[in-house]
């Protein structure tokens, strides 16, 4: 049995180390909207990429055919600023739970995320936006690299938590789509 603690730190600090990278996003963003006269908030930069990190880690905790009751413990518990679930229950008045989640069936569970993805869509293109214009515009460093190595690191943590890492948890997933959304916007 994988050492559950042990392993939610690894990952935590790997999310502290991406989120150091997107706040670093988000300050720039501020100063040139208040360069213009104009405001922005780091802060939803920030909830935007804990609402996407959620929901990703979601996806793949169902990969395996099951989100066990820890990996949803650690999927709530990995962010700081905001909670998919309860975002979600304030968008459409829902009154969904970690909990339920966890208790819920595979077809549930994967019903909750399909039904959510249009939602999510639209906070991933405000991100992707954000990110690639900055990104694109730090020549001296690869924010985007960095990022994509940490989320890896988190993945495997939770990939760890059931012991799962076959090949049936190295698909398709939505944080993939998301990177690679920023990698093209960033090439234009």
């Amino acid at each position: 049995m994988a050492d559950v603690k042990q392993i939610f730190g690894e990952a935590y600090q790997a999310y502290k180390e991406t989120i150091k990278e997107v706040a670093m996003i988000g300050t720039t963003l501020e100063e040139f909207y208040k360069s213009k006269g104009q405001k922005f908030s780091c802060e939803i930069l920030l909830r935007q990429f804990d609402c996407i990190l959620q929901y990703s880690l979601l996806e793949y905790a169902l990969l395996d055919g099951d989100a066990t009751g820890e990996e949803v413990a650690f999927i709530k518990e990995m962010t700081d600023y905001a909670d998919l679930v309860s975002f979600i229950n304030s968008k459409y008045t829902t009154d969904v739970s970690w909990e339920a989640i966890a208790g819920a069936g595979y077809d549930t569970v994967k019903s909750w995320v399909d039904r959510n993805k249009k939602f999510i869509d639209v906070i991933a293109a405000e991100f992707e936006n954000a990110f690639a214009l900055v990104d694109a515009s730090v020549t001296n460093v690869d924010i985007l690299d960095k990022v994509i190595k940490q989320i890896a690191r988190i993945v495997a943590c939770l990939f760890a938590i059931d012991g799962d890492n076959s090949e049936n948890c190295k698909g398709y997933n939505y944080i993939k789509q998301v990177i690679g959304n920023i990698q093209r916007k960033m090439s234009r």
